[in-house]
């Protein structure tokens, strides 16, 4: 049921995000998702359409029907900034608001 409901997650996720947006797998159980061309606001818009849309409805696996909740973490970059700087940068702040309960959206800048 916990593949499924990552696969229900992942469909979820594709759904919500522009058709140039990129999502992968990162962890077990974690996506990254990089918007080009997203500011802070932008970011903050489409985490809160992305947490909308797993955690507001159902999802359905053999096992039953369950909700789910997801926190995510929040990093802008460009100019300079390194791809390593912003990831660890979306991993603080995904640490952040797994401490501060569920389905929670944490934004940082790197």
């Amino acid at each position: 049921a916990g593949d499924a409901a990552l696969r229900e997650a992942a469909r979820r996720i594709r759904m919500t995000v522009r058709l140039y947006d990129s999502v992968g797998r990162y962890g077990s159980g974690q996506f990254v998702i990089i918007s080009p061309s997203c500011d802070g606001a932008g970011a903050s818009s489409l985490a809160q359409r992305i947490r909308s849309k797993i955690c507001d409805d159902l999802i359905q696996t053999f096992a039953g029907d369950f909700t789910v909740s997801i926190n995510l973490g929040i990093a802008v970059g460009g100019g300079n900034i390194q791809a390593t700087d912003i990831i660890s940068a979306a991993e603080s702040a995904l640490s952040e608001a797994k401490k501060t309960g569920h389905a929670r959206i944490e934004p940082t800048l790197p």
